[in-house]
């Protein structure tokens, strides 16, 4: 987001939420965070909610290197928790439609023997009894905000496929894969060279694939680490690790002051993002 635009739109959320009172008395962000938290727990459970519920009961930081908004196959998954494996998070808010839910599940097992559903307990209810998804993970959002699990996921490698797990890496990590089972890759143009990848990785074990998927997913470093992410308001945690921000923008984004966002750019642009981002969902 330009800076210009950012400042406007930073302005504009602060002035609304002064004009509903949420401002008032809020010395820092990180009040005024907690004060729009609570609001939208208790009247508009949006995908926020969801995430919030995920980081902080389901996949917490310390469980293992967590990703964001993934692509596999043809669907994106809310969350990947990697540790010694995969395991795929998809979130249904109350605001969600479950019509591409099926569809969306089967692609994450392609790449994640582990997947779970994250959803309104009446959408839990209705996948609980489906046969094709009895591998799948069920848990849902209670009114209180506790995670209810009806079951935990079971670990399935037997759906797994490695060009899927593949076309889900960069090149360089991809490429690394195929030259340490297969041995040195040539020297090719790109469009030849993913081919080349894809062939090779067609005829590698799913499950070995996967071992080393899980490797190149894990050697992806975030830019915070766990004891600077300790410390983000937890309202807005989910959204600062997509956002990934230096440690610097985290300490002054909770604690500058919402009268004073004008003097920081920097800031802005963060307080834009995380007021602003869900707008439009």
């Amino acid at each position: 987001m330009e800076p210009g635009s950012c400042n406007r739109a930073a302005s504009t959320a602060v002035s609304v939420l002064a004009e509903l009172g949420m401002a008032r008395g809020a010395g820092t962000m990180r009040t005024l965070m907690w004060r729009c938290y609570r609001w939208l727990a208790r009247h508009h459970r949006n995908d926020l909610i969801y995430r919030n519920a995920v980081v902080g009961q389901m996949a917490p930081p310390s469980s293992g290197r967590i990703m964001q908004e993934a692509m596999i196959n043809r669907s994106i998954v809310d969350y990947l928790v990697v540790s010694d494996s995969v395991h795929a998070i998809e979130i249904k808010s109350d605001l969600d439609g479950v019509s591409r839910l099926p569809a969306q599940l089967r692609d994450y097992r392609l790449a994640a023997p582990l997947v779970s559903l994250l959803g309104t307990q009446a959408t839990v209810e209705r996948f609980a009894e489906q046969q094709e998804f009895l591998t799948v993970g069920l848990s849902w959002l209670g009114d209180d905000g506790s995670v209810r699990t009806l079951r935990n996921p079971a670990y399935a490698p037997d759906l797994l496929d490695s060009v899927t797990m593949m076309r889900s890496l960069r090149q360089h990590e991809y490429l690394a894969i195929v030259e340490a089972l297969n041995g040195p890759v040539p020297t090719l143009p790109n469009t030849k060279l993913f081919r080349y990848a894809r062939d090779i990785t067609q005829s590698i074990d799913p499950v070995e694939y996967h071992r080393h998927f899980v490797g190149m997913l894990n050697s992806r470093k975030p830019r915070l680490s766990q004891s600077v992410l300790s410390r983000v308001p937890a309202p807005v945690k989910p959204t600062v690790m997509k956002i990934n921000p230096s440690r610097c923008e985290v300490d002054r984004l909770q604690s500058v002051s919402y009268t004073h966002l004008r003097a920081h750019e920097t800031v802005l642009d963060l307080v834009c993002r995380l007021l602003l981002e869900k707008k439009h969902n």
